[in-house]
């Protein structure tokens, strides 16, 4: 289950999900699987960074910038994500906003 929100101008895309951990992968193989997407050859990860229960990814896609963070909620079992992305062009007024949301996107 997931939602995809979209600017006015379509340049900026989040797209967020919780899942049921179906494969019952640990939060190690789940950042492994980020860092080793289907496009890996095109992404540029400038950060990356993996905690007891989460992790982040970011870098550049083409020209965009993506920030991803996923967190394993151990109560629900869900993994929770959400995906941000927007043209570097416009990482003035967007990087804040990231920052925002990530220090809110919590597993309750």
């Amino acid at each position: 289950m997931g939602q995809i929100f979209k600017s006015i101008d379509m340049s900026a895309i989040l797209y967020t999900s919780g899942v049921g951990n179906v494969d019952d992968k640990g939060i190690d193989e789940l950042y492994f699987d980020a860092l080793n997407p289907d496009d890996k050859d095109e992404k540029v990860f400038t950060y990356k960074i993996l905690g007891d229960n989460w992790f982040v990814v970011s870098g550049y896609h083409n020209n965009d910038i993506f920030y991803k963070k996923t967190i394993l909620s151990d109560k629900s079992g869900l993994v929770l994500s959400f995906y941000f992305k927007f043209p570097k062009s416009k990482k003035s007024f967007y990087s804040d906003i990231t920052v925002r949301m990530s220090k809110s996107f919590k597993a309750l």
